[in-house]
Parts: C-alpha cells; sequence; structure tokens
C-alpha cells in the first residue's frame, strides 16, 4: 500500500454516534480503526488495540459524532491521509530489511 493505492481504502462505519467509529479496509483486510467520542478523535493500525498514529482533540469534550458531512470528510481526509504515510514507511522499511 502507498501513494497510488489511496483509493483502495473502503471506511465502513460500524456506530453511528458516542462514539462514531470506522473500521478501515485494504484488499479485504483490516488496517485501521477510527473513533470520536468523548471529544477525541483518534485513528489506530491495524485495528482497535493497535498503534495511535493520529489523535485530536476537539474543544467540546462530548462531541461524540461529527457536526455534518462537511467536517466528517476533512479529518478523514487527513486520517486517511496518515494511514498511507504510516503504511508507505512501514512497506520502506520491510524492503530495507529484506536486501540485508
Amino acid at each position: 500500500m502507498g501513494e497510488k493505492d489511496k483509493m483502495k481504502i473502503k471506511l465502513v462505519k460500524t456506530c453511528f454516534a458516542c462514539p462514531e467509529q470506522y473500521d478501515l479496509f485494504f484488499e479485504d483486510k483490516m488496517i485501521a480503526y477510527i473513533r470520536l467520542r468523548w471529544g477525541r478523535l483518534y485513528c489506530s493500525v491495524p485495528d482497535v488495540s493497535g498503534k495511535i498514529i493520529y489523535d485530536y482533540q476537539f474543544e467540546d469534550t462530548m462531541k461524540g459524532m461529527f457536526d455534518d458531512e462537511n467536517e466528517r470528510k476533512k479529518y478523514l481526509k487527513i486520517i486517511k491521509k496518515k494511514i498511507n504515510e504510516y503504511y508507505t514507511e512501514l512497506n520502506k522499511k520491510k524492503k530495507k530489511e529484506n536486501k540485508k
């Protein structure tokens, strides 16, 4: 997965609100988890118990869902970029290790 694969990430909303959350898939494999609850929006890879690669705290600590579709698109776009960067770097490290 790298720069050219951005559009292949599939988001599946698993909860509508409190928390609003998503599982993200690439080629039918879960690659990330996104959750917005108590004003905290974060993304972990490859799943809920994985490494947090994005963490944002909204001013409204009761926020459990995005205010509207524009806000949702804005933050999901940022997170998708972070996911792509994470896996691109991970793949580079793996290729480097395989050359040794």
